[in-house]
């Protein structure tokens, strides 16, 4: 049986999808609502509005250089639940020449304050890189894609 968190987990990432495509929020609640998940629609808006953020808000993180820290602008900011104030996406690609095949990953970091990119990357890609050497793989590209503040916690 999946939880509350598991199923707002599974409205998310298709409200992240709904965004990128371009439908408008009440579009996004009746496919989840025919789709069979119901879906508080105050939650529903928050989420949509925090997802709505990341594309304006993704040239701003990628612009920033590797040894300052982000202005705040460059945040997005989350209702949703996480651990600690800061939190940032990291996406990216592996290929094993081996076998030719490329796949994709995801990755989180969390923080209690602020990272420059180069600290992202390297607490991002330490476990990655652990296991793209096992594999014989290697990391062919990678950049954080968002970075979140908690609404309510401190800017340090």
């Amino acid at each position: 049986m999946a939880t509350f968190g598991g199923i707002r987990g599974l409205a998310q990432a298709f409200i992240r999808s709904a965004v990128a495509k371009g439908l408008s929020s009440t579009a996004t609640l009746k496919s989840l609502v025919d789709g069979g998940i119901s879906y508080r629609r105050t939650n529903m808006l928050a989420d949509y509005r925090e997802w709505g953020q990341v594309p304006r808000k993704m040239s701003a993180i990628k612009a920033v250089r590797r040894d300052y820290l982000p202005s705040q602008s460059a945040y997005v900011e989350t209702t949703g639940k996480q651990t600690q104030p800061y939190r940032y996406q990291i996406t990216g690609n592996i290929y094993n020449p081996e076998t030719g095949e490329r796949v994709d990953f995801t990755t989180n970091v969390v923080s209690e304050f602020g990272l420059t990119p180069n600290q992202v990357y390297d607490e991002a890609l330490e476990p990655i890189k652990a296991s793209t050497e096992a594999y014989k793989s290697e990391i062919e590209h990678y950049t954080i894609e968002a970075a979140f503040h908690r609404i309510g916690s401190s800017w340090d």
